[in-house]
């Protein structure tokens, strides 16, 4: 499991949650947000925003691939 914020230019920012695997073509699953102190199991049809926290989970080798691609 990983923990990362969302920045304001990150690719991530904007970007509906079912584009998320084909997008940097991995294996997460994005199993939490927390956004402006909520926590959000997240559905396929949520768009991460800037400053959401991200709770990842898989392999951990796809998770430090997901970071490196991320520039973490």
């Amino acid at each position: 499991m990983a923990w990362l914020k969302v920045k304001e230019n990150s690719e991530l920012a904007n970007l509906e949650l079912t584009k998320v695997r084909e997008k940097f073509n991995t294996d997460i699953i994005i199993a939490g947000i927390m956004r402006n102190d909520k926590l959000i199991i997240p559905r396929g049809d949520i768009t991460i925003k800037t400053d959401d926290e991200l709770y990842v989970v898989s392999r951990s080798t796809d998770v430090y691939k997901f970071l490196e691609t991320l520039n973490l």
